[in-house]
């Protein structure tokens, strides 16, 4: 809530500044808790659609790497319909990250940025 609507908070900038808000239904935590239930251990509240408000339909219980590769700042790759940030697209090629972001540079196609 302070990061929506308190100008003071420390993220205040990348939440409440951008427009981002928490709908009506969940300034009621009775109401969050009904929609959203208990997280599930080591799962955080995310947003979906990281532009989207704090609202049902646009929100689910995350852990912190499914988090990361939900980020704003994420260079995203489809290949073969599959979306992914760069670090995921690392972990899944085995190529450093750092390695596929210069071959992008250089004008690789994604699929051989990604190879061995």
């Amino acid at each position: 809530m302070a990061r929506c609507y308190t100008p003071s908070a420390t993220k205040y900038a990348i939440y409440g500044e951008r427009g981002i808000r928490v709908c009506t239904r969940w300034l009621l935590f009775e109401n969050f808790l009904a929609d959203m239930g208990e997280p599930p251990p080591g799962m955080t509240l995310d947003r979906i659609d990281v532009n989207g408000n704090y609202e049902p339909g646009n929100c689910r219980w995350l852990d912190m790497k499914g988090q990361q590769n939900n980020r704003r700042n994420n260079h995203l790759l489809t290949v073969n319909g599959e979306t992914h940030g760069i670090t995921e697209w690392q972990r899944r090629s085995g190529v450093d990250r750092h390695t596929i972001m210069r071959r992008l540079a250089k004008g690789w196609s994604i699929v051989a940025a990604l190879s061995p």
